[in-house]
């Protein structure tokens, strides 16, 4: 284990695979300036130090699960609560060279109050580091509108008291200089996936994946059981035009509720629909580059599914339900994706039209993937983050 390392926060502990691409490059890079890497994380998965080489996990101020935190404030703020992992996490941090937050979307106010939801989270550690000296950066972070007042006030002193702000889109740099944030050292750099050297597809299979996520009144202000309708369009359409739908889970986080393990999404798709998808938990990204090389297309709604496929060479077309998504389909050059509020007829039409030209669009999304991976990899190994 290097003897200097930085601490790395982010959602690497809720089985998104996705954030694993962001990881694996994160990790890899620093290996080779010899410094060590550890992950501040509310659980111990195996997956995170035997597959993507993080040295070691620190026990964060996270309860195990939403149940246990309720009516609480954050682990160790209440009253006759064990507070050793505090000072660990302190100990751990002045001996670092700095905290760095990201990857992701992690900025958002679904969820707000005092010691609860994400951004008292990470309001919570820079607070910590700011008193302790320690710097403090953000990672390959999108940055989309905020429900709240609180939320922006929230996300903007987060932002003005970090040391750089590495963001995956020019949007997401407009969204922060939009809510007034004044820090200077923001820089764009694409999405740490594009940095992915995958075999492609040879696009000869008809088997067309489909990726979901819950969609939900609280999350997105549709009920999911219309969403879930949606998707039988989807599920209709790509049979009507001759191919196979197969459902491809990216997330496999089902602790506070099964429905946010994508795999209980696609079972309801299956059994209403006929549809069906991969049943496996599948941690190790390369797992989906061998899956994605066995199909022609994606129609997809996770921003990583997108990256995944076009990685492997896969024509791309999206489903949107906030800028997240429609940036990624912007970075490949994909047409602009179906909204979760379009009609059956939108929906189908637009699915019928991108299978018939899919093949087509294969080179025109492969220059986008390319352009955005060029010199990518060397503009992260010059990030600010690295001592």
């Amino acid at each position: 284990m290097a003897d200097r390392y930085l601490v790395l926060a982010g959602g690497y502990d809720t089985k998104n695979v996705g954030d694993y691409a962001m990881l694996k490059l994160f990790t890899e890079l620093a290996s080779e300036k010899g410094l060590g890497v550890k992950l501040l994380s509310r659980h111990d998965h195996e997956v995170l130090t035997k597959v993507y080489q993080a040295d070691e996990i620190i026990e964060n101020f996270e309860f195990e699960n939403k149940e246990a935190s309720r009516g609480r404030f954050f682990r160790g703020f209440n009253v006759g609560e064990n507070t050793d992992h505090l000072g660990s996490l302190v100990q751990h941090l002045l001996k670092s060279e700095g905290l760095v937050i990201g990857g992701g979307r992690l900025l958002v106010d679904f969820v707000d109050g005092v010691m609860r939801g994400p951004l008292s989270y990470w309001s919570t550690l820079v607070t910590i580091c700011k008193f302790l000296g320690v710097p403090v950066h953000i990672y390959a972070m999108t940055f989309i509108g905020l429900r709240t007042d609180r939320g922006k006030e929230f996300v903007r002193f987060i932002v003005e008291n970090c040391d750089s702000v590495g963001v995956r889109d020019v949007k997401s740099e407009k969204v922060l200089r939009d809510l007034g944030c004044k820090n200077p050292n923001v820089y764009v750099a694409a999405d740490p996936a594009f940095a992915l050297d995958w075999q492609p597809s040879d696009l000869r299979s008809k088997r067309v994946a489909v990726s979901v996520r819950y969609i939900n009144d609280d999350y997105s202000g549709m009920p999911y059981e219309r969403y879930l309708t949606m998707m039988g369009w989807v599920v209709d359409a790509i049979k009507q035009n001759g191919f196979e739908p197969v459902g491809i889970p990216h997330c496999y986080y089902g602790l506070d509720d099964p429905y946010v393990d994508d795999r209980t999404i696609l079972a309801d798709i299956k059994q209403k629909f006929g549809a069906d998808f991969v049943q496996e938990e599948w941690l190790d990204i390369a797992q989906y580059n061998d899956f994605y090389r066995t199909t022609c297309a994606l129609i997809g709604i996770r921003r990583h599914s997108m990256l995944f496929a076009a990685a492997s060479g896969v024509p791309v077309f999206g489903i949107s339900e906030n800028d997240n998504a429609a940036n990624a389909c912007a970075d490949i050059d994909a047409d602009a994706p179906i909204a979760l509020t379009d009609s059956k007829d939108v929906v189908c039409s637009r699915i019928s039209q991108f299978l018939a030209e899919h093949v087509s669009l294969r080179e025109r999304q492969k220059n986008a993937f390319q352009d955005r991976a060029s010199g990518l990899k060397e503009l992260y190994e010059q990030a600010p983050f690295w001592p």
